[in-house]
């Protein structure tokens, strides 16, 4: 690999005098509103060595009605790809979490990670027979309606 650091010959830049003062940010301000909610902690993944089984879908989740749900900007731009999203999963087989590692924007983003909080999952068993919490990355292949 090139080596990037900058060599000997560089512009000569003149030294600065040293000062003891320290400065401090600027004050913030805004506003806005928001909401959420949440059941309070959520548990850590299990690593992926102590796991036994995966965590698995319960039922058919590959379709969905993309002539009703597909964005229309996506639909007018003729946009199509392959979204994977990241997903926590409880000991119980609930979705947690979902993040959109992979995006092709103009809303399908959205309908992909929204999509993926309601798949429901048969959750991952540890070494012990245990269900456990666990990561799964679901992949979505958003393809136009004909």
């Amino acid at each position: 690999m090139e080596d990037l650091a900058p060599t000997k010959d560089g512009v000569p830049v003149e030294r600065g005098k040293p000062h003891d003062r320290i400065g401090r940010g600027g004050s913030g301000s805004g506003s806005g509103s928001g909401s959420g909610s949440g059941s309070g902690e959520v548990a850590m993944p299990t690593s992926i060595a102590a796991i036994k089984t995966p965590a698995r879908p319960r039922g058919d989740y590959g379709y969905f009605d993309a002539g009703r749900d597909y964005p229309p900007e996506a639909r007018q731009l003729g946009i199509e790809g392959v979204i994977k999203v990241k997903l926590s999963v409880d000991e119980r087989g609930k979705v947690t979490a979902a993040t959109a590692l992979t995006k092709l924007g103009h809303g399908l983003d959205e309908l992909a990670v929204a999509r993926a909080r309601t798949i429901e999952f048969t959750p991952a068993v540890d070494t012990e027979d245990h269900p456990t919490p666990s990561l799964v990355i679901w992949t979505f292949h958003m393809t136009l309606p004909k």
